[in-house]
């Protein structure tokens, strides 16, 4: 089943970047669009076929799960969920998309007819080619197997990577303005201060900011070297065992945050994505300090042996 949604996946590809070469940008829309399902619903049905049955409708549940013989209805009448669903469940598994989430749900939309794109169908295209490429990247490499932006996009590879090389290189000059202008505002704002005052000024700033546990965290800025804050979507790695100075071990839940935004406060600098993060030479994939180990499911049974098994013991 997963092949058959990745081969429809990459017709549809095929269909969309020729469309968007060629100008017709309404073809190029809903052509992205059912391209982008069609590889979600491959990615899911990889993981598991169930997570792609339509909420509630046991007979396709049946026949997904692999018990057809049971179902009422004919394999022709399983029923899959939504586009928008699609998009929803692969962010929910994979954090790192959701940073290009609202720009999918928007191809969606277009597809659907919810919304009207009218004369501006052009301004919509140019807008989403990009942000579709990069979101079907993203999920290219987390397939079971990965495939390459050649075996996906076929003919068109060498126009998706010169747009991607092109883009990447605007974001690196828009970094750097965005760099320099940080460096001049932080020289307006302090230079008449004094150095005690300046400290004072800027620890006061520093520590006025207040995190959301899990979408925010703080992170040092490139410029002036304090406190800012990033945000953005986070995802649980795995239970870590630790053994402290008396020697009783004990566990926590390690837990990523992947930075889509980050803003300081103290000279202003602002970046709106992660490539913009990574290049300002941050790390834009962090780990959240403090969770809560109540947030997270029970590790398994067998964390507490393998624990004891190298030495220690957690209880």
């Amino acid at each position: 089943m997963k092949d058959e949604f990745l081969r429809g996946s990459k017709e549809a590809a095929a269909a969309a970047t020729k469309s968007y070469i060629e100008g017709d940008h309404r073809s190029f829309l809903m052509n992205a669009a059912i391209s982008v399902e069609l590889l979600g619903k491959s990615y899911l049905a990889g993981i598991n076929p169930l997570l792609i049955a339509s909420k509630g409708d046991f007979d396709s549940m049946l026949h997904l799960c692999g018990l057809a013989k049971h179902s009422k209805k004919s394999p022709q009448d399983i029923r899959t969920i939504t586009s928008k669903e699609v998009i929803s469940h692969c962010c929910q598994i994979n954090p790192a998309l959701t940073e290009f989430k609202e720009n999918m749900e928007r191809l969606a939309e277009i597809r659907n007819g919810v919304v009207h794109i009218g004369r501006y169908a052009k301004e919509f295209a140019e807008t989403l080619f990009v942000p579709y490429v990069k979101y079907v990247l993203d999920l290219l490499d987390i397939l079971d197997p990965p495939l390459t932006l050649g075996e996906y996009f076929g003919n068109a590879c060498d126009f998706v990577g010169t747009s991607i090389k092109e883009s990447t290189d605007e974001a690196a000059r828009e970094v750097q303005r965005k760099l320099a202008k940080a460096g001049r505002l932080l020289i307006e704002r302090f230079s008449d201060m004094d150095d005690e005052t300046r400290k004072a000024v800027i620890r006061t700033i520093a520590s006025g900011y207040s995190t959301t546990l899990y979408s925010e965290e703080r992170a040092t800025c490139p410029v002036c070297d304090n406190w800012g804050i990033m945000r953005g979507d986070s995802e649980f790695i795995e239970w870590k065992g630790e053994v402290d100075g008396d020697g009783f071990g004990y566990e926590y839940p390690l837990v990523h945050l992947y930075g889509h935004e980050f803003e300081c406060r103290v000279c202003g600098l602002k970046l709106d994505s992660s490539e913009e993060i990574e290049l300002a030479l941050m790390e834009s994939t962090i780990e959240v300090e403090d969770p809560n180990p109540e947030d997270f499911y029970d590790p398994p049974d067998d964390y507490y042996e393998d624990f004891r098994l190298r030495g220690r013991d957690v209880t």
